[in-house]
């Protein structure tokens, strides 16, 4: 997980498209073979990484790929986050994926401190 972060921070920073993070997310993808946290979090990233290459159908991908991963488990805290990235990247259905973010906070809010 602590290679994920550093890549989003490095994403925040506007490191777009950098070859480091391409190989931490490949990184990311070896180690998740059985965990689905982190092939979620990877697929967040790639698509972010899509986003900064303005590839929006790659973007799109990876967002319903780690959106699909994430909902799968018991706490699905990232879910509110990656919607509205996808509210970005397909502005055609933003209302839809507004309103399915609001949804997952919604559902994570008692998980919440």
């Amino acid at each position: 997980m602590l290679l994920g972060r550093l890549s989003e921070t490095a994403l925040d920073a506007g490191a777009g498209a950098n070859p480091t993070i391409v190989r931490a997310i490949a990184a990311m993808r070896e180690g998740a073979s059985n965990d689905r946290a982190i092939a979620a979090n990877a697929a967040a990233i790639e698509a972010r990484v899509a986003m900064a290459r303005n590839d929006p159908l790659g973007a799109a991908a990876g967002l319903r790929r780690a959106i699909f991963l994430e909902s799968q488990s018991t706490a699905p805290l990232r879910l509110p986050d990656w919607y509205m990235l996808l509210a970005e990247v397909e502005p055609e259905n933003r209302d839809r994926h507004v309103a399915a973010a609001y949804a997952a906070l919604e559902a994570v809010r008692p998980l919440l401190p």
